[in-house]
C-alpha cells in the first residue's frame, strides 16, 4: 500500500527533521569526546577505557558528564595535538592587527604598508 503525503503531515515532517538534527549533533559530540579521551596524555589507559565505556554505553549521560568534569580541558589537548603536528592555530582579526601594529611600532614596516594590511585585514 503506497504511503501518500496526507498520511505524513507537516508536523511529522518537521518533528523528523528535529530529531535528525538531534541524532547529528550527538553523533558529533560523540566524536568529540571520544578524540579528546584518547588523546588526553595525563589520563591512565584504565581512565580511558572507563570514560570510553561510559560514554559508549550511555552516549547522552557519559557526554555529558566528560564535559563537566574535563570539558575546561579540551581547548587545550587540541591545542597541543596541534602543535605536535606543527599546524599553527588560526588567528583572529584582533590578533593580526595587534602584530601588524608590533611591527609598525618597531620600525619594521611603515604606516603605509600598516595602513595597506590593515585595510586587507578589515575587508
Amino acid at each position: 500500500m503506497p504511503v501518500l503525503a496526507a498520511d505524513y503531515p507537516l508536523l511529522d515532517v518537521v518533528v523528523s527533521i528535529i530529531a535528525f538534527f538531534a541524532l547529528a549533533i550527538l553523533f558529533v559530540a560523540l566524536i568529540a569526546v571520544v578524540l579528546d579521551i584518547f588523546r588526553s596524555p595525563e589520563l591512565s589507559g584504565w581512565a580511558k577505557a572507563g570514560w570510553f565505556v561510559l560514554v559508549l554505553v550511555v552516549p547522552l549521560v557519559g557526554i555529558i558528564v566528560y564535559l563537566v568534569v574535563r570539558g575546561s580541558k579540551m581547548q587545550l589537548h587540541a591545542e597541543q595535538q596541534m602543535e605536535q603536528l606543527g599546524i599553527e592555530p588560526p588567528m583572529s582579526t584582533a590578533d593580526e592587527l595587534t602584530k601588524l601594529a608590533a611591527l609598525r611600532d618597531r620600525g619594521a614596516i611603515t604606516d603605509d604598508e600598516y595602513a595597506k594590511q590593515k585595510a586587507v585585514l578589515l575587508r
